[in-house]
């Protein structure tokens, strides 16, 4: 009796292809990294950074739409590389006050 959580499907044998070397994911993340660098929406994080501020505050000032130009798609946010730039060059207006 098969005692595992999950059932394999007949003739599947688990992971497909080989393991990566270090190398391979060294390269990997590089490929992501600049892949996000050459990105026009940022992430909260990349805000968090901007701001010096918690994720958790900065997920507040998401949720009531304080931060012009986010937007929300699913339950991912996004913020303009440039709305991000501006923030970091001290430029008044971009986070409304209440």
């Amino acid at each position: 009796m098969d005692t595992s959580k999950h059932k394999q499907r007949k003739g599947h044998k688990g992971r497909k292809g080989r393991k990566l070397t270090e190398l391979e994911k060294q390269a990997r993340r590089e490929a992501r990294a600049a892949k996000r660098a050459a990105a026009k929406m940022r992430t909260p994080e990349d805000l968090c950074k901007a701001l010096g501020a918690g994720r958790n505050q900065v997920y507040d000032l998401l949720k009531q739409r304080r931060v012009k130009g986010a937007i929300q798609i699913n339950h991912r946010w996004f913020i303009p590389d440039a709305v991000i730039h501006r923030i970091i060059a001290g430029e008044p207006g971009i986070i409304i006050e209440q």
